[in-house]
């Protein structure tokens, strides 16, 4: 995770791991439909993330010929932003395909699961913030 920086990624793994966690250990017992419900909403939520960030690359693709993608290029920055997208798209594509097998996931075992969609939703949303301010000096200088 070149793109993103050893620096953010621990950071991210230890922020996520916390959440996930904090969610296991004080989730109070006897949820099971509501948790199934925030997971499908959860699902939702990454599957709209993943479409935004599908989105932010054809704006990219839109901007290639500027001269600032081109000096970009040439400093390697938009190969980061480019990666940094693609990290983003994917943590949020896995938390899709995460939430939506929550429907085969037994009872005794959907509490664990829970905290790891919500874990990896951390670390997803982190990326993604990591990606927006990427793409936001790139649209703001450009």
């Amino acid at each position: 995770m070149k793109a993103i920086g050893w620096f953010n990624t621990l950071l991210a793994l230890l922020i996520a791991v916390a959440a996930g966690w904090a969610t296991y250990r004080y989730l109070p017992p006897g949820l099971d439909a509501e948790i199934r419900s925030t997971v499908a909403t959860a699902s939702t939520v990454a599957g709209t993330l993943f479409g935004f960030t599908l989105t932010a690359l054809s704006i990219l693709g839109s901007l290639w010929s500027r001269q600032l993608i081109e000096n970009m290029k040439k400093t390697g920055h938009f190969n980061g932003l480019l990666a940094c997208l693609a990290y983003a798209g994917v943590a949020a594509l896995l938390i899709m395909i995460w939430g939506l097998t929550s429907a085969l996931i037994p009872a005794s075992h959907l509490y664990l699961y829970f905290s790891v969609l919500v874990g990896g939703f951390v670390f997803a949303s982190y990326i993604n913030l990591l990606a927006l301010r990427r793409f936001y000096l790139v649209l703001y200088y450009a």
